[in-house]
């Protein structure tokens, strides 16, 4: 997790569609999934307002959200996850 301040912008790592936007994990609070190509995902979670809706396609960079304490966190946070075939990947990886 990603210790940030109450309404930073959450941006898209990459370019993708937005392929779910709720609630439906509670340890998460409000979860933001992007499907990208090559059966990757990024997850965003613990948010507090969404700016995009399933269907959506997002540019890297672009904003989807702001940083909250949605979820079982006790401070503002960003979960963020890489997964390929449902297997996570180490972010560190693919950024150093």
């Amino acid at each position: 997790n990603i210790a940030a301040e109450q309404g930073a912008t959450v941006m898209s790592a990459a370019r993708g569609t937005v392929a779910f936007v709720g609630r439906d994990i509670k340890s998460f609070g409000t979860l933001v999934l992007v499907k990208h190509d090559g059966g990757i995902i990024t997850a965003y979670a613990h948010l507090d307002q969404v700016m995009v809706k399933e269907g959506d396609v997002v540019e890297a960079g672009s904003q989807i959200a702001t940083v909250g304490t949605s979820g079982k966190v006790a401070a503002p946070q960003l979960h963020f996850e890489i997964r390929k075939s449902r297997q996570p990947i180490d972010p560190r990886r693919l950024i150093a």
